[in-house]
């Protein structure tokens, strides 16, 4: 039998009347005294009893004999970190906000005010063992409702804001913003202040997403490098960037095969509706061409657009400039468009315009007007540009 330091007396009292100490050894002036070596202090899991037990039937924890108040305590069994509330039971199946500072435990940490434990907490999760909980949690809160949570794996810390999570404990890696308050994880479009940007959240892996994407049916496109919504200007002067990049190209076929690797079919009269598909891709930007789908026909792209109610009759940089020649249709019954281009700039007198174009048996810029012999502008396809 283990008898704590305070049941001493209970014990001795056991044993004399189990006979295992003489009742005379007490009195006698003359007996021999027996020096008792201390009882070694306790440190361990104890049950309602105050006596020593498994973790899984704990009501508290005793440091050298001292009950564990408000402060961690690691067990080298169980190999974790458990806490122990202001009445010394263990925290179990919740969050906790706790001292980044296991030092400051017990009355300090109760007493300090709400302004210090703000600034020197953090919150954790605590497993239906107690134990600390790390990486991510997938937590039902009181009312049924469920959120995700990630608690850090060295410290247990719970994320708040803006986080990013690596893949050295096998999760996907990247961006992620979890509430300020309760620390779930977010979805969608959100605005960072302390960046100065609007981002979006994978709707199901909550992580920050790049480059160009549909969003609930719509194509937009971010920032490949910081994932911001980029200006609609922005995004149509990195398509002119492009077409510029290939000024006085004279390989028309490494615009058609793209378009042809891409499920498109060839145009066998020329490829200046291939090589405005090719810049957008080269930029990125697949979803801003007819939501990703591939052509080489200025007709297919007009009719498209048209159908999207954006197919326009004013140029602004970066939009598809459509016209139509009778005499150039790909087939008869083909409907208007025979020549594309994308507007590199507009004069401020609206009628005058730069576009980058295939023609000729090369890429160059060209100056236009809206009057075109023998033929007429079909219009001004304007891509999704983040509008």
């Amino acid at each position: 039998m283990r008898c704590s330091r305070w049941k001493v007396s209970a014990c001795l009292l056991a044993s004399l009347m189990a006979g295992l100490v003489p009742s005379g050894a007490l009195a006698a002036p003359d007996s021999e005294v027996v020096d008792t070596p201390e009882q070694a202090a306790y440190t361990g899991w104890v049950d309602e009893d105050g006596e020593p037990c498994e973790p899984a039937e704990a009501v508290g924890w005793l440091d050298e004999d001292v009950p564990a108040r408000s402060k961690f305590f690691y067990d080298p069994e169980t190999v974790a970190w458990y806490w122990a509330e202001a009445d010394t039971t263990i925290a179990r199946d919740r969050e906790a906000f706790v001292p980044v500072d296991n030092d400051v435990a017990g009355e300090a940490w109760e007493q300090a005010t709400d302004e210090w434990r703000i600034e020197h907490g953090k919150w954790v999760h605590l497993g239906e063992d107690g134990a600390v909980d790390y990486g991510f949690l997938l937590i039902t809160d009181e009312d049924g409702s469920q959120k995700w949570v990630f608690c850090d794996y060295v410290t247990g810390e719970m994320a708040h804001g803006e986080r990013y999570i690596d893949d050295s404990h096998g999760d996907e890696a990247g961006w992620m913003y979890f509430d300020p308050i309760t620390g779930a994880v977010d979805y969608g479009w959100a605005w960072l202040p302390e960046s100065n940007k609007w981002v979006y959240y994978h709707e199901v892996t909550g992580r920050m997403c790049y480059g160009s994407l549909m969003i609930e049916g719509k194509p937009y496109y971010l920032d490949p490098a910081t994932g911001e919504r980029l200006s609609s200007d922005e995004v149509a002067a990195r398509v002119i960037a492009t077409a510029a990049s290939q000024n006085g190209i004279t390989d028309g076929w490494r615009y058609q095969d793209r378009v042809v690797a891409d499920g498109g079919t060839m145009n066998h009269m020329g490829p200046c509706a291939a090589f405005v598909y090719w810049c957008f891709q080269e930029a990125g930007m697949k979803y801003q061409f007819m939501n990703g789908a591939a052509s080489s026909f200025p007709h297919e792209i007009a009719d498209w657009y048209r159908n999207q109610g954006r197919l326009e009759s004013t140029p602004k940089p970066g939009d598809i400039w459509l016209i139509d020649q009778p005499a150039f249709r790909p087939w008869a019954g083909a409907s208007e468009g025979t020549h594309a281009g994308i507007v590199a700039s507009v004069a401020p007198d609206g009628q005058t315009l730069y576009v980058w174009e295939h023609i000729y048996g090369r890429v160059q810029l060209l100056y236009e007007d809206l009057y075109i012999p023998e033929g007429s502008i079909t219009g001004f396809a304007r891509p999704y540009y983040n509008d």
